[in-house]
């Protein structure tokens, strides 16, 4: 099937809004098996994206990155792109921690609990923050942890 309308149409509409994150990965899913195009268009998508203004969930286009190089056999990339994706400014805490969770799975499921265990980490309280402070901070509205 040819994809080129299609992929001329969501370009428009990239053009109109780069950083809807819904269209991003309308346009990752065009590409289907083409591997490194499909990179291209990941990378391209997380580089233009500003997480303060983006519409759509931001978490689910790491996530979805991260999965693709793991669907691959590249679980070392994979890695990569998780920890990447722990370091964007995320509006909300719980996409952070959606990130957190699906690294933490990623590995389970490659049978890593070492690795998992050290990934579970980043999902603590820190130990220097009181309860009154974790709250005012917004940590526990989390939903996710």
């Amino acid at each position: 099937m040819d994809h080129r309308p299609l992929l001329l149409l969501n370009r428009v509409l990239l053009r109109q809004n780069p950083h809807n994150v819904n269209e991003w990965l309308k346009r990752i899913k065009l590409y289907g098996e083409q591997y490194d195009e499909v990179i291209v268009m990941y990378t391209c998508a997380v580089q233009t994206i500003d997480p303060k203004i983006c519409t759509g969930k931001l978490h689910e286009l790491w996530i979805s990155f991260a999965q693709f190089y793991d669907s691959n056999g590249k679980l070392r990339e994979a890695r990569y792109i998780y920890d990447k994706g722990t370091k964007v400014n995320y509006r909300h805490v719980d996409d952070l921690a959606c990130v957190w969770c699906a690294w933490c799975e990623t590995e389970l499921k490659h049978e890593n609990c070492e690795e998992a265990i050290v990934v579970r980490a980043g999902l603590a309280f820190p130990e220097h923050v009181s309860i009154s402070e974790q709250t005012s901070l917004g940590i526990s509205k989390c939903h996710g942890l």
